[in-house]
């Protein structure tokens, strides 16, 4: 019966709906230079409450449901602005991850396990236990996102098993180590297949642009979203729909990478509407929802007393079939 209710509550469910959100513009190491777009909030500082509630109600209205926040460390501003953000969240009913950034450099060595209990425990006292109804928990536990180089020469989970830590990062196929894709870079070819990941998770990506500061880096995906890479992704995500947990969107808002969803004017797309991206991930979430049917409608306790009453029939028909 268990294994039963719990199949039956894991169909009903539908998949998370993340975006990785960037809360350093204003910070002196983080200013907007660099960026070939503009806000249609203007170069905002993420500091200001009015920010974070525009933001916030337009994930909202997408159908976003979970942020993954860029963390710089304890006392950055990212920390200060990260703490603001989970202050709003119960109004918005959105819930959050940290996303614990590599603040001490490139050498994936300082981040062993001194490192990891002392993150942890500043992330315990002053987001999971601070922000109890807003912190996002997976397989029953807090999650804790961290980006490579971490996770590169240690591995935290065994020695901290009361959270669900994931590292995050590219080319995860060669580089084995980690759970997580930022973003598709492996979709070179713009095709739109993407790969399910631990978790039945996700990710996807409008766009990735970095060479107007970073020449002979990556070169661009899709600079001028003519190839529709972004719909093409979607729709493979609402064919294998009942394979995915968590769908991952990079990004909210990293503009020097021009990634961002969030309203904007683009400086190559060849649709000059700002809401373009953020009205095609609001368009596919609903489609998502629909397409789920009657099960999109389940919360925890219908889908229970739905098992339970399919349950109590089958049992009656293998005892009236036992008493013939």
């Amino acid at each position: 019966m268990t294994i039963f209710l719990s199949l039956l509550v894991h169909a009903a469910s539908k998949p998370l709906i993340c975006v990785y959100y960037y809360v350093w513009y204003g910070a002196p190491d983080h200013p907007w230079i660099n960026v070939t777009d503009t806000p249609v909030l203007g170069f905002y500082n993420s500091s200001y409450l009015s920010v974070i509630g525009r933001q916030l109600s337009w994930m909202r209205d997408a159908g976003i449901n979970c942020l993954f926040i860029s963390w710089w460390g304890p006392g950055h501003f990212t920390d200060k602005v990260a703490q603001k953000v989970f202050q709003l969240l119960p109004n918005y009913g959105i819930k959050a991850a940290i996303l614990v950034e590599p603040y001490l450099g490139g050498n994936p060595y300082l981040y062993n396990q001194t490192w990891w209990n002392k993150t942890l425990t500043y992330l315990r006292e002053n987001f999971i236990d601070k922000y109890p109804e807003s912190y996002l928990y997976l397989e029953g536990k807090p999650l804790i996102l961290a980006f490579n180089p971490i996770g590169m020469k240690y591995n935290p989970s065994s020695d901290f098993p009361q959270y669900t830590i994931r590292i995050v990062g590219n080319d995860i196929d060669n580089a084995k180590y980690q759970d997580w894709d930022l973003w598709p870079d492996y979709d070179k070819g713009l095709t739109g297949e993407l790969r399910i990941r631990r978790d039945g998770y996700v990710a996807l990506c409008p766009r990735f642009d970095d060479e107007h500061f970073r020449p002979g880096g990556v070169p661009p995906y899709d600079k001028n979203l003519s190839q529709r890479w972004y719909e093409k992704q979607w729709g493979w995500i609402l064919k294998h729909k009942d394979k995915i947990r968590i769908i991952a969107i990079y990004s909210w808002n990293e503009f020097h990478e021009r990634s961002a969803i969030e309203p904007h004017n683009d400086a190559t797309a060849i649709n000059k509407d700002p809401y373009y991206l953020y009205d095609l991930t609001k368009h596919y979430v609903k489609e998502l929802e629909e397409s789920k049917g009657l099960r999109s409608y389940f919360d925890f306790g219908v889908a229970t007393g739905l098992g339970i009453a399919v349950l109590s029939i089958i049992v009656m028909i293998l005892i009236k079939h036992y008493n013939q």
